[in-house]
């Protein structure tokens, strides 16, 4: 069996990693996923459509399982990584990731062990068999080159960080309708009748006469006035813009990390160039 991991410090990168392992041909039953953080396994569980199962280990001689993102490693899942084969420092380096809230992401990947481990790279993931950024203490290792010259390494760790996205919060704009009276002025017209009598002490003309001998009845006249008609128009009064603007600001973030001071000590009649003031007070020489 060739399997394959990588290791992934955030989610949105393990996730597109499954999706361009699954565009380039691997089986989704053979992808399996790994992650020992509740808020990350959830989260990733739900971008990939699989369920996030807590508390729970790959059943016997199962890889992968398309529809479950594991909590943690079985030991017949160790057993596996053994058999794929890999050292058993392997199964070390699988559950400090899982400890450190990293997400696994394993491939079976048959005769295409170098498609899967470029993929897993170009998305920023940490190939088991390559050096990966150091977080935490290892141990002093020697080597002697062929002119015996004796290397230690100094070790220090180094702090990386990582900016990821997250919702903090929305805005809603609403519109909300209210009523309220006004008062229009405006002026109307409206008549009246007046009644006025003359005295004319004057003869009837003939036309008179016989207008007012023939015409019996009553004399109509329409008395009119203006009615107000009010109608309503919508009108835009102004707008609100809103954008969404991002400021920068800068936080301070305390990490205690490992540093390296190397000692050498020399016993006997031995004369050692390079060191330090406090290293030759150290030095012990043998009794006279």
């Amino acid at each position: 069996m060739n399997l394959v991991t990588g290791a992934f410090t955030m989610v949105d990168r393990a996730e597109n990693a499954v999706r361009a392992l699954l565009d380039a041909g691997f089986s989704d039953d053979d992808i399996g996923v790994y992650v020992h953080d509740s808020t990350k396994g959830g989260r990733l569980a739900d971008d990939l459509g699989r369920e996030y199962a807590s508390g729970t280990v790959p059943p016997s001689d199962v890889v992968a399982d398309r529809a479950t993102v594991y909590d943690r490693l079985g030991d017949r899942f160790k057993d596996i990584i053994v058999r794929a084969p890999m050292p058993d420092e392997a199964i070390g380096w699988y559950d400090n990731h899982l400890d450190r809230g990293d997400i696994l992401v394993t491939v079976v990947a048959g005769d295409r062990m170098d498609d899967a481990k470029r993929i897993i790279q170009d998305h920023d993931g940490v190939l088991y068999h390559h050096e990966e950024p150091m977080r935490e203490a290892r141990p002093v290792t020697e080597t002697r080159t062929t002119a015996e010259e004796l290397h230690v390494p100094v070790i220090d760790e180094e702090v990386v960080v990582e900016k990821e996205t997250r919702k903090v919060g929305e805005v809603v704009v609403t519109s909300q309708t209210s009523q309220e009276t006004v008062d229009i002025p405006t002026t109307v017209t409206h008549e009246e009748i007046r009644v006025e009598r003359r005295k004319l002490d004057r003869p009837l003309t003939p036309d008179e006469y016989k207008g007012a001998t023939t015409k019996e009845g009553q004399i109509r006249m329409p008395i009119v006035e203006e009615e107000v008609h009010v109608m309503k128009n919508p009108v835009i009064r102004e707008e609100l813009i809103i954008t969404r603007v991002p400021v920068s600001e800068r936080k301070t973030f305390h990490e205690t990390v490992m540093h390296t001071e190397p000692g050498v000590e020399a016993t006997g009649d031995v004369e050692v160039e390079g060191l330090t003031e406090e290293e030759r007070k150290r030095r012990r020489r043998p009794a006279a």
